[in-house]
C-alpha cells in the first residue's frame, strides 16, 4: 500500500508537469450520442516515486478539474506523468465506463455519460469488461443484493475510478478497466459488512462478492 497520499497543488503541477490529456465527454441518449456541454471533467493522476532500498518509495496524488466546452471538449494542458483517470460528475448523470490511461506526453481519452434517470448502454462497450454479482447466502441459498454500491479505486486508497450500483438480481457490469492496474473493490450496502479487495486484470473476467448482514 502506498504511503500517506499528498496532493499536489496548482504550482507544483505546473513545475513537474510532462503531459497534456484531452477529448469529448458524449451523453449517451436513446439511439444517439451526442456531444455533452458544461459538465464537470476530474483528471485524477498517481505518479509514484522510485529509489535505492535505503529510502521510502512515496506516492503523489494529483487533482485537477475543468468544464467541457459546447462541443463537449474538454482540456487538461499541464499534468504529471503516471496513471490518470478521468471522472465526470453531474447532478443528472453517470459515468458509463472507466477511463484511464498512464500518461507519458500526451493522451486522448473520450468519456460517456448517461441520464440517471434512463441509463442507456454504451455501444462499444470499451474493453477491459468486468461483471458479475454480489450476493448473500441465506437459508435459502444465494441471493443477489439488490442496490449495493461498488467504488472503485486505481494503485491506492484516494484515487478514485469508477462507482456504479447492482441491479435487481444483484448484478453489475462495467468497462474500461485498464489492463494490469491495481483495481480495488469498495462494496457494500446498508445493514450488510462491507468487503474490500485488490484485483488485477488481463483480459474480461468475472468477479463475484459476498456481502453479510450486520
Amino acid at each position: 500500500m502506498p504511503t500517506s497520499p499528498t496532493t499536489a497543488s496548482n504550482a507544483d503541477v505546473q513545475r513537474g508537469a510532462t503531459g497534456t490529456l484531452s477529448g469529448r465527454v458524449f451523453e449517451l441518449i436513446p439511439g444517439d450520442r451526442v456531444p455533452a456541454a458544461n459538465i464537470l471533467v476530474v483528471a485524477v493522476v498517481v505518479t509514484s516515486s522510485s529509489c535505492s532500498p535505503l529510502c521510502v518509495s512515496t506516492t503523489k496524488y494529483t487533482y485537477e478539474n475543468t468544464m467541457t466546452g459546447s462541443d463537449g471538449r474538454y482540456n487538461f494542458p499541464a499534468l504529471p506523468s503516471g496513471s490518470a483517470v478521468l471522472l465526470t460528475n453531474s447532478p443528472a448523470h453517470q459515468q458509463v465506463c472507466g477511463a484511464g490511461t498512464e500518461l507519458r506526453g500526451s493522451a486522448t481519452l473520450d468519456v460517456e455519460i448517461t441520464s440517471t434517470a434512463s441509463p442507456q448502454p454504451s455501444p462499444t462497450m470499451p474493453p477491459l469488461r468486468v461483471a458479475g454479482q454480489v450476493y448473500e447466502i441465506t437459508p435459502g441459498g444465494r441471493v443477489g443484493v439488490r442496490d449495493a454500491w461498488i467504488a472503485l479505486e486505481h494503485h491506492g486508497p484516494d484515487a478514485p475510478f469508477l462507482t456504479l450500483s447492482t441491479g435487481a438480481d444483484g448484478r453489475y457490469a462495467m468497462c474500461g478497466i485498464p489492463a494490469n492496474w491495481q483495481i480495488s473493490f469498495d462494496v457494500g450496502k446498508t445493514g450488510y459488512d462491507r468487503s474490500y479487495a485488490w484485483h488485477t486484470f488481463t483480459g474480461d473476467t468475472t468477479v463475484d462478492i459476498e456481502l453479510r448482514r450486520h
